[in-house]
């Protein structure tokens, strides 16, 4: 069965012997009981310490696994808390103006527990834990682990020896975060630092004062949104990929241009820029293949520095469940919780009707029977779900409840009541995906983040690449010169069309997405592709041969346009549980609206610049 997750803070019992290890470091006298107390800030790396802890054969205590189902949480906690030998606070900025945090190593210290600090960021101990022993978790992980498994107490030395702290040289970060500001910064700082010193600044009209403090103003920006952020724990890994990858972009086209047709190419480049990229292409290369290599370590090296560094809820799961399999957790998903209630009664918002109906069925195919009376309540929130509706079971549900999380939400803290509760993460609502790698529980906050089914999913891709195509398609047949002409053209006209239309595309992406859409609206959008779209499509694509003379790219866009309309007719039943009922009382800001996310935006520029490259140099070429 799944287990229990708190709001703001979570605890990890581990119990060991830790003096007594074997030769490869794993405990032979498991006995002493561990509590850590972390902020859910910090989730990511009280993770990795269980895990690490686990593959010492220490006993850990997880409460995402070995909380019981239907118990108080908090009684359970107290508890582990009050039995507990030594507890160990996770300590960083994020956990030390936690009142749950401070709740736990305070009484903690009032039962004569002793305390040991795993300093995981820079923070300001309070006066109370001035006389605890301090584990520097700022550089090395695996030093850091060895010194806190020294730290333990064991049944010979029941309180934690105190030792010297351990001078530390170098950067307060651990040594893959340190190493990954190199392809975030260089590719920035490079070019700027060769552009000012070699004179390639052109200040145009304003004088040059004027233009190279707007030169460093942007470049700080720059560096302010990518490596600032990213050692401040703002920057989940999909956001760094992204970001690695536009920084190589930005090299990358211009090598490709340049290789393929040479300096020519860069004719659309300010005049600056076509002079200095020829004359340091080789510099430029080693500019571009620098956020690569940072792309590849994210990629494939996969340090777990990196994981235990993002924030909750944005690091990929394939991290977390590379780490569970090296462990003895045991991992339980969607499907085992669903086999484990025999009758079950659901409870759910009028707008979410279609999701429920989805979700009984699933239920009745796993085994279980509905039932009125004496049934698990199985409350399905989603992202349609009204605050005041939720808080209004609160009666109802206080004793116990299974809560299935269809989409993203946001977190009110009115229903912090609601997260101490059994909840399964059913965002991508698979119940049994297959495949070797574990399903690992989320903690609350990280169903901020959007997941969605595989066929809402393709869906969203089709509708962005097809809005993509037409108005890259009409941005491409549009006249260059229509100053003498008494009335537009209609080509002009035609490509004005396939530009609004094109873009118009984005509003039913992301109105899907965020489950925003009525059905009806949904269906006339999916129409208006075949009956508006690929008529002016193919009637673009006239006028684009007529110009490039490029049969293969013409017949390239064509099959993509008709076959992403073929595609979007077949997965559309699909979709009738993910699109919510219209209930007349759904306003954003009364429901568990999460945060704003931004995919269908760059989904559909990336399928722009994957067009432009086909069009353009057909055209210039």
């Amino acid at each position: 069965m799944l287990k229990h997750l708190g709001y703001h803070s979570s605890e990890i019992l581990i119990g060991a012997d830790a003096s007594k290890l074997d030769p490869a470091g794993r405990s032979e006298n498991p006995g002493q009981q561990i509590f850590i107390s972390y902020s859910r800030k910090d989730y990511y790396f009280a993770e990795s310490l269980a895990f690490h802890l686990v593959k010492l054969n220490i006993r850990a205590w997880l409460d995402v696994k070995d909380l019981k189902p239907g118990a108080d949480w908090e009684n359970q906690l107290d508890e582990a808390l009050d039995t507990a030998s030594c507890v160990v606070l996770v300590a960083s900025g994020h956990a030390l103006h936690s009142a749950n945090v401070a709740a736990e190593w305070k009484r903690a210290l009032a039962r004569g527990t002793p305390v040991v600090v795993a300093l995981f960021r820079g923070a300001h101990l309070p006066d109370e834990l001035r006389q605890a022993a301090v584990v520097d978790f700022q550089g090395s992980f695996g030093r850091g682990l060895s010194e806190l498994v020294a730290q333990l107490p064991t049944a010979d030395a029941p309180l934690p020896a105190k030792h010297a702290a351990r001078i530390r040289i170098g950067p307060p970060w651990p040594p893959w975060v340190t190493g990954m500001l190199v392809p975030i910064s260089i590719p920035l700082l490079g070019y700027s630092a060769l552009a000012f010193w070699r004179g390639d600044i052109q200040s145009g009209s304003m004088p040059l004062a004027a233009a190279v403090v707007l030169w460093f103003a942007v470049i700080f920006f720059l560096v302010w949104i990518l490596p600032w952020q990213f050692l401040g724990r703002r920057m989940g890994m999909t956001r760094l990929a992204l970001s690695l990858a536009s920084l190589a972009g930005f090299y990358a086209v211009p090598l490709a241009l340049t290789c393929l047709w040479g300096p020519s190419a860069l004719g659309s480049y300010p005049a600056g820029f076509q002079q200095f990229f020829p004359q340091h292409r080789l510099l430029m290369a080693l500019l571009c293949a620098t956020p690569l290599a940072g792309l590849a370590i994210l990629a494939v090296v996969r340090p777990e520095d990196l994981v235990r560094w993002c924030p909750t809820g944005k690091a990929w799961d394939g991290y977390r469940a590379a780490r569970a399999r090296r462990t003895s957790l045991e991992i339980v998903d969607p499907a085992a919780a669903f086999r484990s209630i025999k009758t079950f009664q659901l409870i759910f918002d009028a707008a979410d009707a279609p999701a429920a109906s989805r979700l009984r069925g699933e239920l009745l195919r796993a085994g279980s029977q509905e039932a009125a009376a004496g049934a698990t309540p199985v409350l399905l929130l989603s992202n349609r779900t009204r605050t005041a509706w939720v808080n209004a079971q609160a009666d109802r549900l206080k004793d116990s409840v299974l809560t299935i999380v269809a989409s993203a939400v946001g977190l009110p803290e009115s229903l912090r009541w609601l997260w101490r509760r059994e909840w399964v993460d059913f965002r991508d609502w698979q119940v049994d995906p297959g495949g070797s790698a574990p399903r690992l529980p989320q903690v609350p906050e990280a169903v901020t983040r959007v997941r969605l089914p595989k066929p809402i999913a393709l869906i969203h891709q089709l509708l962005c690449a097809f809005g993509a195509l037409l108005f890259m398609l009409g941005s491409s047949i549009l006249p260059s010169d229509q100053s003498g002409a008494d009335s537009p053209s209609p080509q002009y006209l035609l490509s004005l069309c396939c530009v609004i239309l094109g873009f118009s595309y984005a509003w039913p992406a992301r109105r899907l997405i965020a489950r925003r859409i009525s059905p009806a609206n949904f269906s006339r959008w999916v129409g208006a592709s075949a009956v508006v779209g690929i008529p002016l499509g193919l009637a673009s694509l006239y006028y684009y041969f007529k110009m490039s003379h490029s049969a293969v790219r013409t017949l390239a866009a064509a099959l993509a346009l008709a076959g992403d309309v073929v595609l979007l007719s077949r997965i559309k039943p699909q979709t009738t549980f993910w699109i919510p009922l219209a209930t007349g009382s759904d306003r954003p800001d009364e429901c568990l609206k999460p945060d704003r996310n931004w995919r269908t935006l760059l989904t559909f520029f990336l399928y722009m610049m994957i067009w432009f490259a086909v069009f353009a140099q057909s055209l210039d070429n």
